[in-house]
């Protein structure tokens, strides 16, 4: 039996998380799913886009899916994986010698019993990866990007993107299922500016189906 290592890659959480929760909802066409009900029913879609613009909030969003699946993966099933590409271009960008050394850099496996364990999980197809802010990094990485991802067969990918980059990688990505965040109402609103102001930050969001919003909303004090 292996260790399935749930590495948590540069996720800058330098803010103290607020006692204030949003409810954890997502909406489809038909009823609003919890995060869990998102997973489970998104659990035959490879991969999950969440889009939206920049500042709503995909990150934490993308943080919660993480830890419901980390939850969840009580019997160490999965290999999960969070990463930022904030910051980490230049493994992308770099031209190293195989997809394998890519991927161990971009998540941070080092000692070579992580990387033999790795190897494990990625043959069964168990591996479950949380990727946030494609739209932080150049077309050229994108490019990348892409290609390392169709390199290995991954199990689920999670991404994040804001608006102009959804075409790009649903064309990219076959069978990507795209969802965004629900705008606030006024006193959610004002709650978050407050929330933000004390040096806080939500634990919870909103998602709703990208057919049935418009991101204007969320200009709408």
């Amino acid at each position: 039996n292996f260790l399935a290592f749930e590495r948590n890659i540069e996720i800058n959480k330098t803010i103290e998380r607020s006692s204030f929760i949003y409810p954890r909802k997502f909406l489809n066409p038909t009823k609003p799913l919890s995060s869990l009900e998102l997973i489970e029913n998104v659990e035959n879609n490879k991969f999950i886009l969440i889009i939206d613009v920049l500042g709503s909030g995909k990150s934490r969003a993308l943080e919660n899916i993480y830890e419901e699946i980390v939850d969840q993966n009580v019997n160490k099933e999965f290999w999960v994986s969070f990463i930022s590409l904030e910051g980490n271009e230049n493994i992308l960008f770099s031209e190293s010698p195989s997809y394998e050394v890519k991927i161990h850099e971009l998540l941070g496996i080092t000692s070579t019993f992580e990387k033999f364990a790795f190897e494990k999980f990625l043959k069964s197809s168990k591996v479950i990866l949380l990727i946030d802010g494609i739209d932080h990094i150049s077309s050229f990485v994108i490019h990348n990007l892409f290609l390392l991802i169709k390199n290995f067969d991954f199990h689920q990918i999670f991404l994040t993107s804001r608006f102009n980059l959804e075409i790009l990688i649903t064309n990219e990505l076959e069978s990507c299922e795209v969802f965004t965040l629900a705008p606030l109402d006024r006193e959610e609103k004002l709650n978050y500016l407050n929330s933000v102001q004390n040096n806080k930050v939500v634990t919870e969001i909103t998602f709703k189906n990208l057919s049935m919003i418009d991101p204007l909303e969320y200009f709408a004090f």
